[in-house]
């Protein structure tokens, strides 16, 4: 799928809010719809007991919201983008929480993981501190930000106001939903504020943009650390969930996520070997880039390899990272 190149030209990027997914490689990939992005809450699954899912249905800034429940409270994660979205999803959640506490929280701080917060009257928002402190310098830019974009953009963000959590916390944090505990882990590397949370009693984890099924990391600026990424993977995968929540595409499992580290230890070799031959960034993208789009062929938006490679590179040659052009 191709960008909007509009977005891209965004200094510190906010492709993540407009980017498809891939669905298993043994099924055909459908094409990712340019429909108004209202979360459609009458596909809300129950996947497991007191564990349900809005899921993600292809849609430009749409991602996967889930909902956990225990006895005395439930938490919604992840809020839709927008006033009408936000309303939507607090809808269902007030039907599943039939007058118990609702929790929120979201992964990061990106518009449709976040935008919709506002509307969830009552309920008390969790955010991790990294995650706190990057939405109250970038929140408000990029809700200005988008409103510019488009009529569909437009109207989504219309009269929508940036929420900042009720309750945050540092490195992890555990809830108590009645019999039920939920954990929450600061885990930065897509954005400077990126969480996890893991239902113990399910044993799944939700991942935000962390994790994506067949599809290429996405790094668009500086603030993405990739090594620190692989770091991340190798945590979650140390924890052996059952399931594993993307923001955005099908579930998925622990094989999965080793799947992209694989993938990210293998591009970082690859830039690191022919560092050692002395070719500049341009050199290196334009070598290994074919051999990497042959080896992960079934992935999804190629087009953010570049970026990649940018990262590594600027990372092993301790160097300032250089953006791949857009024009």
């Amino acid at each position: 799928m191709k960008f909007c190149l509009k977005i891209l030209t965004i200094p510190l990027l906010i492709v993540t809010s407009t980017h498809t997914f891939a669905t298993s490689s043994t099924q055909p990939k459908q094409p990712l719809l340019q429909s108004p992005a209202i979360v459609q809450i009458e596909k809300i699954k129950k996947i497991s007991s007191g564990f349900w899912l809005i899921p993600d249905p292809r849609i430009n800034y749409i991602p996967n919201i889930g909902i956990i429940e225990g006895n005395n409270a439930i938490l919604v994660i992840d809020t839709g983008m927008g006033k009408v979205n936000g309303q939507r999803v607090f809808q269902a959640a007030q039907k599943i929480a039939k007058g118990r506490t609702i929790y929120v929280t979201s992964t990061h701080f990106h518009p449709e993981h976040a935008f919709g917060a506002a509307e969830f009257k009552d309920a008390i928002y969790i955010q991790n501190k990294k995650q706190l402190n990057e939405s109250k310098e970038k929140s408000e830019k990029y809700l200005k930000l988008f409103r510019t974009f488009g009529s569909n953009e437009a109207n989504l963000l219309k009269d929508t106001t940036i929420r900042y959590a009720d309750k945050s916390y540092s490195v992890k944090f555990n809830l108590d939903l009645g019999h039920r505990i939920v954990t929450f882990m600061e885990m930065p590397a897509h954005t400077k504020g990126d969480q996890i949370i893991l239902d113990q009693q399910s044993n799944t984890v939700f991942m935000g943009d962390l994790y994506e099924k067949d599809f290429y990391p996405i790094m668009p600026d500086p603030d993405t650390k990739a090594s620190l990424w692989i770091n991340v993977l190798s945590q979650v995968i140390a924890m052996k969930p059952k399931m594993v929540v993307p923001g955005h595409g099908s579930l998925s499992t622990v094989k999965h996520l080793k799947q992209l580290q694989d993938h990210m230890i293998y591009v970082k070799k690859q830039i690191s070997e022919q560092i050692k031959f002395g070719l500049n960034q341009n050199q290196i993208t334009e070598k290994i880039s074919p051999q990497i789009k042959k080896r992960y062929a079934n992935w999804d938006n190629s087009f953010f390899l570049d970026f990649e490679i940018a990262n590594f590179y600027a990372e092993l040659t301790k160097t300032p990272i250089k953006l791949p052009s857009l024009n």
